[in-house]
């Protein structure tokens, strides 16, 4: 198998639905924001960072 035929096979598996993508950035943004304001500015963005570990 080809390099190039592996790594068309790898994204095809890694391809996630919109429903998958949109609830994983839900996901993230709760924990970017666990208190809810719906808002985050860039101290808070940092804050949030630091609070997942990147």
């Amino acid at each position: 198998m080809k390099i190039t035929e592996v790594v068309s096979e790898l994204e095809v598996e890694m391809e996630e639905s919109q429903n998958q993508r949109d609830k994983r950035v839900e996901e993230l943004w709760k924990r970017l924001d666990p208190q809810g304001k719906r808002e985050l500015d860039f101290k808070g963005l940092k804050k949030g960072l630091r609070r997942i570990d990147h």
